[in-house]
């Protein structure tokens, strides 16, 4: 999408309409990525959740006391 603030200022109702239109579909873009990483980082949360569990068990296994 060409950025709006370069585009001229639309002059007919048709022309805004496509400009809100294409905009949605920016928005809806961004909102996919944005739930896509967010799915990332809870994911990798729970991984380092796992690893300092298991980490903290080897560490008292090991005699290591914090």
């Amino acid at each position: 999408m060409e950025d709006t603030l370069t585009q001229q200022k639309p002059k007919t109702a048709a022309q805004y309409k496509s400009m809100i239109e294409e905009m949605h579909t920016e928005m809806q873009r961004l909102n996919e990525s944005s739930r896509h990483y967010q799915v990332e980082i809870e994911r990798d949360l729970a991984e380092t959740a796992v690893l300092k569990t298991e980490t903290r068990a080897l560490l008292n296994r090991m005699g290591v006391s914090f």
